[in-house]
């Protein structure tokens, strides 16, 4: 009879850490840049062209104050234009039409938020490494499919945290809880 040692002590999944790590972790296939990557030499006739990726991570607490510091000046006038920006986008909902200087005000918007977002997607950038330089080029290079996709992950990843922090929190005091019934019971 033959012995296995190891498969029989193995631990239970631990969902808690494998929906942290889900929620940590992100891996962008990125179509749009596959014209850049074709298989050279004679073996370019047996491989298909293949899509490179790019992997974000969560971004830490030190790392968002240090970009919240750098871009200070830039969230202030965000900041300021924040209620007409509201008013904007309520009119647009509710279908009105919208002025030539509204439109421009929303592109000097977007333009005042970029270099936020750019800091953000190098800070977050894990393969590859990417500085600020690098992330604009590569942000300018992809198009409208990939660049939305990215910011929308990175929407996800820093808007959702508080919710994958929050789930992660309830389920170990739900364990911790459990545990000290079980051993109030026991007492």
């Amino acid at each position: 009879m033959v012995r296995v040692t190891g498969q029989l002590d193995a631990p239970v999944v631990d969902m808690g850490a494998v929906r942290q790590d889900f929620w940590e972790r992100k891996t962008i296939v990125l179509p749009s840049l596959a014209r850049l990557h074709k298989p050279k030499g004679w073996f370019s006739w047996f491989k298909k062209q293949q899509a490179p990726r790019m992997v974000l991570r969560r971004i830490k607490a030190s790392e968002w104050e240090e970009i919240q510091t750098v871009h200070a000046d830039r969230r202030l006038e965000i900041a300021k234009g924040a209620a007409k920006m509201k008013e904007i986008t309520k009119r647009a909902e509710n279908l009105e039409e919208i002025s030539g200087d509204e439109k421009k005000f929303i592109i000097e918007m977007n333009h005042l938020s970029q270099p936020i977002l750019y800091s953000m997607i190098s800070a977050m950038a894990e393969e590859p490494k990417l500085n600020y330089d690098d992330t604009v080029m590569f942000m300018e290079s992809l198009d409208d499919y990939d660049r939305k996709t990215i910011l929308g992950i990175v929407n996800a990843m820093t808007s959702q945290q508080a919710n994958a922090m929050k789930a992660i929190y309830d389920e170990r005091t739900a364990d911790v809880n459990r545990i000290k019934n079980e051993m109030l019971v026991k007492v």
